[in-house]
């Protein structure tokens, strides 16, 4: 995510930054591409304060090269604990904040929130982290888990 972030920032940077871009959108579609971003920084800032990355990379493939040592379970579990508060915290961030150009069956908006209060600020670093702690994100993997088994196709007969 460092390297993604360091390439988007020139990018932007070549392109008279991210505010142009925002200001040529409709202002709903400007909306959430300004939460999306937000959220990504928050991602990043998941991974290197919470999963304990501090600004670490690496590329190599082959743990037994690993330049962490000892560090690498702990790193790697950090890293699956983060990335499954990812995948809870994008389910939420699907099932509440509508997407115009998705369009949901009768059946499905069951499983959504648009009207809902927020459960979580995505933006707020301590908000998620007091989330994993109070059990909103809990409440949150419990429904992604039973909206998962409900949705998923099951083989005929």
């Amino acid at each position: 995510m460092k390297k993604k972030f360091e390439k988007d920032r020139e990018h932007w940077a070549r392109q008279g930054g991210k505010e142009k871009f925002y200001q040529s959108c409709e202002p709903s579609r400007a909306n959430q591409f300004r939460l999306q971003d937000a959220i990504e920084q928050m991602k990043y800032r998941i991974l290197n304060e919470h999963a304990g990355a501090n600004n670490r990379t690496c590329t190599l493939l082959n743990f037994f090269k690993c330049p962490y040592g000892k560090e690498y379970a702990a790193l790697i579990k950090a890293g699956r604990n983060a990335e499954q508060l990812f995948t809870n915290l994008d389910w939420y961030h699907n099932h509440w904040h509508k997407d115009p150009g998705i369009i949901l069956s009768q059946d499905e908006l069951k499983w959504y929130h648009f009207n809902d209060p927020e459960l979580i600020d995505l933006t707020d670093y301590d908000d998620i982290m007091k989330a994993t702690e109070d059990g909103r994100i809990q409440k949150i993997a419990e429904e992604r888990e039973a909206y998962e088994k409900t949705n998923t196709e099951q083989p005929p007969p």
